[in-house]
């Protein structure tokens, strides 16, 4: 049964006053949080948000994470809205709806309200079993219904089927105006909506006779019609079918006495040194977590994590960590994926944006002294308060301040005592002495079956609480108490006693056991196998696929049993969530599974393939797409496969190859979507292949909003802005294209097209003359490149960051020869054609620049390799043959190379490279005023305007 949660959102006053006051939204709010009550939903279940509560990020962090602390089973989720909406067109995008919360900027609505769409991807998160949504604001059209319930329906559109999830939407006047009736202050649309669920919940309701008797009030009283949207089964109801449905069980409270003078001595210590983490250590069981975790319950804002034992993840600790933060912030990340580039930049926004945050990172004694080096370095100069708990005391040479965990004391004894009911027989000073001040001296009682001091009265219960620890070794945790139960067969009250033991314990929105009961009940394999764990966290993740800490166990169980088929349709949605936190490295392993067990060609190990060759992760996406040639695909299937060998192709730079097998799936995909991002990837080989003209048509084809994917429109913008930005011709649309594209690759986190999209970017800025613009673009694509870790994705912006400072610092700057540098570290001889055409061209540049006539020598002939047989790039050699001409005291030949490059930049309508050549033959002229350059001077001149 579906645990109802609600979120009722009313807005009548707004920071800015060019919103004006709304005299019933935050009263219809109390309104509708009363009569959710009345009507069987429990109060404690409904998060009512008014005014100024109701900022974007309460009201997605209200969304995204509250509700998933609430229940522990599906979801039935109710959101109600009251307040100002508005239409709006954002540039190069179609136009969308928001909903606008009380901190909503007028000048930047699109960033500072919410659209429709992230109300979306809010609840997409949840999973909800059944959402309902009500939404009474002005101008509120959902243009693309989105599915965000986990079963899979049959189509994306409006539907009507019977048996599946369910989500309906009822908005007030879609894109006309709402009205309100001031004097009862109270919106129509939601008295209407008030008073007909009244009428209905009598008798056997659906929300389809809802929405139209809603609409036949609202127009009997001359107001617009109301839209609705359904996905699902027309028989919905969002009301609680008392008295049958259960109460939803929540996560158990941490039922340990709080020790204040340890807490207050932990926050004194944080205040003292905010110079570097404090680091918080003691002996297994001292209560180190637990007293970290009672600190965080006093600050405003908290992020919690542990690190995992060593070989049981393949994601890097400070990864690991930011990851964690993005999750755990949704004020500051709404879509839970941590900020593009390395770790750190997660940390810096962190705490540029919430300074004093708390961060607790658990269980440092599993990592390295070099690693625990690279966490300090990043986490000790951040404005943030950082707490590292251990084992061990740390190591001299780390800049910490070292706190150890205080034992009980004689009091805390005498409190334990009474809150654990411990006998009298035992007096307080007895027990300390038999705990030495340990909290977790209580496990050795229970190992004991010392039973009468912890409430044990029979075998029988003994016997259930160790089944219970079995359990949690085995798993490592929970995250749904309920479906563990079911599964395990374990009671609650064994579970509530290991908490108050110390044993198990809460974190975020799991449970974790302590490594004292892993390690003394893991070898205790009678109680279950290791695919009972497995069947758990399939159940766990078809429940909560969006439930990142319960993918991530359930990957690692699989990769640690072995491959076992029934947990395939579970895989694909943990992969989908592994992929959004770019747990590249687990994907790869996984992959490298599913490869081993002939399970290369399910849907899971294609999107896998597909993930990584975007990042340019290419070993196992080798494996996979290489088992093609061993099994039967379903046509589909094989046309994936196809265009992931034929992106493997461009990126390597074989465009040949990867125009002829993108050209096979345009002439015979079924798929619309799949067609259209074959036609991109023909573009892109035209595209690098210097064939403009036939980049351009493929990649029309495929911009078409209304079928393509956000990736595939994403990059066809791309790849269309960039030809005309450096054509030079149209730059301003070029630009609007690349702007376009931007944002849609940022929606979808496609960092290796963000990467490119900047790169391209700040190399049509410099081209234009506009050095610090470039500078600043160029920086920002290499920080999405250095999180791909696509090494000809950054050598391709570190080489225009060459051209950069060339030009805006000199040939002789240390900022030229930093880049430099920075492109001789990545570099390597066996990269692709079109990485060894752009760099040696580059380099050839520089040295003439430096007039070092042996090192332009060089570098042009290995240049004219690759160059020779593509247009556009041959300019760029041609112009460089240009300027060594000129040094060799040969004129005429200059004259003549920059008369042949610009008749190949005129066919090409390259008007940019144009610019390029002619601005390094002035420049080369204002280093170098001896050489002779009077006549291919007057060739640039001349050519130069058109």
């Amino acid at each position: 049964m579906a645990n109802t949660i609600a979120v009722v959102v009313g807005v009548s006053s707004y920071n800015s006053r060019v919103f004006p006051c709304l005299h019933g939204a935050a009263d219809d709010a109390q309104r509708v949080a009363a009569a959710l009550v009345r009507w069987g939903v429990y109060a404690e279940n409904i998060r009512l948000l008014v005014d100024q509560q109701a900022t974007r990020s309460a009201i997605l962090e209200a969304l995204r994470v509250w509700p998933l602390q609430r229940a522990s089973r599906g979801i039935r989720l109710i959101f109600f809205f009251a307040g100002h909406g508005c239409r709006i067109r954002d540039t190069g995008q179609p136009e969308c709806s928001l909903i606008l919360p009380h901190d909503a900027n007028p000048a930047d609505r699109m960033a500072t309200s919410i659209s429709l769409s992230e109300l979306m991807s809010a609840l997409a998160r949840l999973c909800p079993e059944e959402a309902y949504l009500f939404l009474d604001a002005c101008a509120l059209r959902m243009d693309n219904v989105q599915n965000v319930l986990p079963a899979r329906l049959p189509d994306a559109d409006v539907l009507s089927t019977s048996d599946s999830s369910y989500m309906f939407c009822l908005v007030a006047a879609g894109n006309q105006s709402a009205y309100e009736d001031t004097a009862s202050r109270t919106g129509f649309f939601t008295r209407s909506l008030l008073q007909q669920m009244e009428n209905l919940r009598k008798g056997k309701a659906n929300c389809t006779e809802l929405a139209e008797r809603v609409t036949k009030d609202m127009l009997s009283k001359g107001l617009p019609s109301p839209e609705f949207y359904i996905i699902g089964n027309t028989q919905g109801w969002p009301l609680p079918d008392l008295p049958t449905e259960d109460r939803p069980l929540y996560p158990y409270a941490p039922d340990v006495v709080l020790r204040h003078s340890v807490v207050g001595l932990l926050g004194s210590a944080l205040k003292e040194n905010r110079e570097a983490p404090l680091w918080l250590w003691g002996i297994s069981g001292s209560g180190k977590t637990v007293i970290a975790q009672q600190l965080r319950s006093r600050a405003q804002h908290s992020t919690y994590c542990s690190l995992p034992p060593q070989g049981t993840s393949n994601l890097s600790n400070l990864h690991l960590i930011a990851s964690e933060i993005a999750d755990q912030l949704p004020s500051l990340f709404p879509s839970g994926r941590p900020c593009p580039g390395p770790p750190s930049s997660t940390i810096d926004h962190v705490a540029d944006k919430l300074p004093k945050v708390l961060l607790i990172v658990d269980h440092c004694e599993r990592a390295d002294n070099n690693e625990l080096q690279t966490i300090v370095k990043h986490l000790a100069p951040k404005d943030i308060d950082v707490i590292l708990v251990s084992q061990c005391e740390p190591d001299t040479s780390l800049p910490v301040v070292p706190l150890e965990c205080p034992r009980l004391t004689l009091e805390e004894v005498e409190a334990f005592s009474t809150h654990y009911r411990i006998s009298r027989s035992f007096s307080a000073s007895f027990l300390l002495a038999a705990s030495d001040g340990n909290p977790l001296r209580l496990r050795e009682l229970i190992e004991h079956c010392d039973v009468p001091q912890i409430g044990i009265s029979n075998a029988e219960e003994l016997l259930s609480l160790r089944r219970a620890m079995a359990a949690l070794a085995r798993c490592g945790g929970y995250v749904d108490a309920a479906l563990f139960q079911d599964v395990f067969s374990v009671f609650p009250d064994s579970l509530r006693r290991l908490e108050d033991t110390g044993l198990l314990s809460y974190s975020q929105d799991h449970y974790v056991p302590h490594d004292a009961l892993v390690k003394a009940e893991s070898e205790e394999c009678h109680y279950f196998e290791p695919d009972d764990a497995l069947r758990y966290w399939t159940l766990q993740v078809s429940a909560k696929p969006q439930h990142l800490w319960a993918c991530r166990m359930f990957a690692q169980t699989l990769l640690d049993i072995g491959f076992r088929k029934f947990a395939l349709p579970s895989l694909s949605l943990a992969v989908r969530s592994l992929v959004r936190v770019r747990d590249w490295r687990s994907l790869e392993s996984i992959g490298e599974l599913l490869v081993d067990n002939r399970q290369a060609q399910c849907e899971s190990a294609v999107y896998i393939s597909e993930e990584l060759v975007r990042v340019q992760r290419y070993r196992v996406v080798d494996r996979i797409t290489g088992a093609k040639r061993n099994c039967s695909l379903n046509p589909q299937l094989e046309d994936r496969v196809t265009l992931v060998e034929s992106e493997r192709a461009w990126w390597y730079g074989d465009f040949a190859t990867a125009i002829a097998l993108a050209d096979r799936v345009v002439s015979r995909a079924c798929d619309a979507k799949v067609r259209l991002r074959a036609e991109v990837n023909s573009g892109i080989g035209y595209f690098f292949r210097g064939e403009w003209n036939a980049a351009i048509d493929h990649l029309q084809n495929a911009d078409s909003a209304e079928l393509a994917e956000a990736r595939t429109l994403g990059w066809a913008r791309l790849i269309l802005g960039t030809i005309a930005g450096l054509r030079g011709v149209d730059v301003e649309s070029g630009e609007m294209l690349i702007q376009s594209s931007i944002r849609l690759l940022t929606q979808i986190n496609d960092e290796a097209g963000l990467a490119v999209a900047w790169g391209n970017y700040g190399e049509i800025s410099w081209k234009l003359g506009d050095y610090r613009t470039a500078l600043s673009q160029l920086k920002t694509g290499l920080d999405y490149a250095a999180s791909v870790d696509g090494v000809s994705l950054k050598l391709e912006i570190i080489r225009n960051l060459v051209h950069v400072a060339l030009r805006l610092n000199g040939p002789s700057s240390p900022e030229l020869a930093q880049w430099i540098s920075k492109s001789e570290e990545i570099f390597r001889d066996e990269m692709g054609p079109t990485v060894q055409m752009q760099i040696w061209n580059t380099l050839a540049t520089v040295a003439a620049y430096r007039d070092d006539q042996e090192e332009l020598l060089s570098a042009l002939r290995r240049a004219a390799v690759f160059t020779q047989n593509n247009a556009e790039y041959y300019i760029y050699t041609l112009g460089n043959e240009a300027l060594l001409a000129v040094m060799q005291s040969r004129p005429r030949d200059a004259a003549e190379r920059v008369r042949e490059a610009f008749c190949l930049a005129r066919v090409g309508s390259n008007l940019l490279a144009i610019r390029q050549l002619a601005g390094d033959l002035e420049r080369f002229h204002e280093l170098h005023p001896t050489y002779e350059m009077e006549e291919p001077l007057g060739v640039a001149r001349k050519w130069l305007p058109i």
